[in-house]
């Protein structure tokens, strides 16, 4: 009962999280990489724009170490716009790349990204800001003034939220690269051009950010004026942690109460005559706060019962003396606080007075928690009894009030000693 009583608070407490509307990053949030490189307000925004036909395309990457295996669900990074000159950004392309480290690179002694492992148009994300900071703006490319200092003030977070189905799976220990370009709407005269930030000089990891023309890819390393190494700023996270949890009831109905008997031991076996038909109910609850995959019921039934049917159907089914074992697989997802309910029509066979369990095992897993299985397992006893012979009193007054009338019933009833 404590379980249920928990659960039940679990869910309700989703429920309610449910209504808060995932915004931003905040310092000192959950992260899934080295550690958060923060936005330097008095930095520098290095060119990062597509699509126009006044300006190269022009793409930026840096390089993070996951340390947590598991998912990125979310990307944050900051940004600004040339002399604070607004535009509106159409998408995002946005990808993550495996890492070619210095002794690899055949173009020089630097790492790079190497093949793409993922790559997202994201039209979706939510902006935070603006913030302020005397900043300057950086040409990623060849031209001739490449540094224009002192050109703007404001700059803005950039959050990204990514769909279950486009989440990407990274291994503690790796190196991976991100890479960004904005595809801005306007056009000339007035081009606004946006840049990726860079962050604080202290917070640097391991080589230079890079840049490239979209789609030919030969990185070149970014660097400071006074030649020192840069990096752009930008957060890997997870999203939220979750605790899976599953929990299964199996029940059986009693006719005499109309209701459904939780009966979990041989002592708290229900009473079912023989030959006549008895259900039985599974319900399998998500407890936890994971989406569950791959839910998997297996139900074994003493043939002290005959199978009739279940609703749904099982996906397995076989009869091995002395019981029966079924099987069902739900994909999902099985999202926290919902149920799954099956089904089951036997008829009872007996032996008398026999006490026979029906056991139910369960498992499903969280994508954030592969390999670790969430289970559970429960039982309905019965006990089968042979039903007595009952004869309505009434009507055998009645025959005797008749004996005449009914002579053979009179004899049936003598010789059944009634």
């Amino acid at each position: 009962m404590k379980k249920k009583i928990i659960g039940i608070f679990v869910c309700t407490l989703l429920i309610a999280a449910g209504t808060i509307a995932i915004a931003d990053w905040d310092e000192g949030d959950g992260h899934k990489m080295h550690w958060p490189q923060l936005p330097d307000p008095n930095g520098w925004d290095v060119y990062c724009t597509s699509w126009s036909p006044q300006y190269p395309n022009v793409i930026l990457a840096d390089d993070w170490e996951c340390s947590e295996t598991g998912y990125v669900k979310d990307i944050h990074f900051w940004g600004s716009w040339l002399g604070d000159n607004i535009g509106q950004i159409d998408y995002f392309l946005i990808g993550i790349a495996e890492n070619i480290p210095p002794e690899q690179n055949p173009h020089g002694d630097w790492s790079m990204p190497g093949e793409t492992l993922i790559e997202w148009d994201i039209y979706d994300w939510i902006e935070r800001g603006p913030y302020t900071g005397n900043q300057g703006w950086y040409w990623s490319y060849e031209q001739t003034n490449q540094w224009h200092p002192n050109d703007h003030q404001l700059y803005w977070q950039y959050n990204v939220f990514l769909d279950e189905q486009d989440w990407f799976w990274q291994e503690e220990g790796t190196i991976y690269w991100l890479y960004i370009t904005a595809i801005v709407f306007e056009q000339p005269p007035d081009q606004p051009l946006w840049g990726w930030k860079s962050t604080l000089e202290d917070l640097h990891f391991m080589d230079d950010a890079v840049w490239a023309y979209v789609y030919e890819y030969s990185w070149l390393p970014l660097t400071y004026p006074t030649g020192l190494t840069m990096d752009l700023a930008f957060v890997i996270t997870g999203g939220e942690e979750c605790n899976p949890s599953i929990d299964v009831e199996k029940y059986v109905w009693d006719p005499d109460n109309e209701d459904w008997v939780d009966a979990d031991t041989a002592a708290e076996a229900l009473d079912l005559p023989i030959c006549e038909d008895v259900s039985f109910k599974i319900v399998i609850h998500n407890d936890g706060e994971c989406d569950l995959y791959n839910i998997i019921v297996k139900d074994w039934m003493h043939d002290s019962l005959e199978f009739i049917s279940a609703d749904p159907e099982p996906d397995h089914f076989e009869y091995t003396p002395p019981e029966y074992y079924m099987e069902w697989v739900f994909p999902g997802p099985l999202i926290p606080c919902n149920t799954i309910e099956i089904y089951i029509t036997a008829h009872v066979e007996g032996p008398d007075s026999s006490r026979d369990y029906n056991r139910v095992k369960v498992e499903g897993t969280a994508e954030e928690h592969p390999g670790e299985p969430v289970t559970d397992e429960d039982e309905a006893w019965v006990h089968a009894f042979e039903k007595s012979r009952t004869v309505n009193r009434p009507f055998l007054n009645f025959l005797q009030q008749h004996q005449n009338l009914f002579p053979i019933l009179r004899l049936l009833i003598q010789r059944l000693g009634l």
